[in-house]
């Protein structure tokens, strides 16, 4: 069985792809709806979010998807801002 990633273009992690990732789920009422609308930075602090444990589900899956990076709540435990998330993006999609 192969991996449909091989086949599908995986997007460059950046910040700019992040917040638009999170844009498009709160505009299709997958997470917080109000990240649609609300500014969002490097700086943004993830605890602002306000993700519950669904939304977090929900993002994790956007995220291997879009990115093929794979994340748990442990792998961003450490994880305090948006700018920080997307390093740990990339870590992880090197390792």
């Amino acid at each position: 069985m192969s991996d449909e990633r091989e086949t599908t273009q995986l997007k460059e992690i950046s910040l700019e792809s992040l917040i638009a990732l999170l844009r498009r789920l709160a505009n299709e009422d997958k997470i917080n709806p109000v990240l649609a609308t609300e500014a969002l930075s490097g700086e943004t602090r993830v605890y602002m979010l306000s993700l519950d444990s669904v939304d977090m589900t929900v993002l994790y899956l956007a995220v291997d998807e879009e990115y093929g990076v794979v994340l748990s709540d442990d792998a961003i435990s450490d994880i305090d801002t948006l700018s920080e998330l997307v390093e740990k993006l990339r870590i992880r999609r090197i390792a």
